[in-house]
């Protein structure tokens, strides 16, 4: 026997929490700050040059 499903419908514009958050900051925004150009360089090939350090025989 299943449960009826019960269904609210509220506008957005009556909720708080969605006006409040309007100005959200971008996780890229947050994180500026840890980035070191003088590494961007070398992010091109950081990934084949990880695989052929780990697979060099």
């Amino acid at each position: 026997m299943t449960q009826p499903l019960e269904q609210i419908l509220l506008e957005a514009s009556k909720l708080p929490e969605l006006q409040q958050n309007k100005h959200k900051k971008s996780l890229r925004g947050c994180l500026k700050h840890y980035a070191k150009p003088d590494l961007m360089k070398q992010e091109q090939d950081a990934w084949q040059a990880a695989m052929c350090d780990k697979h060099r025989s």
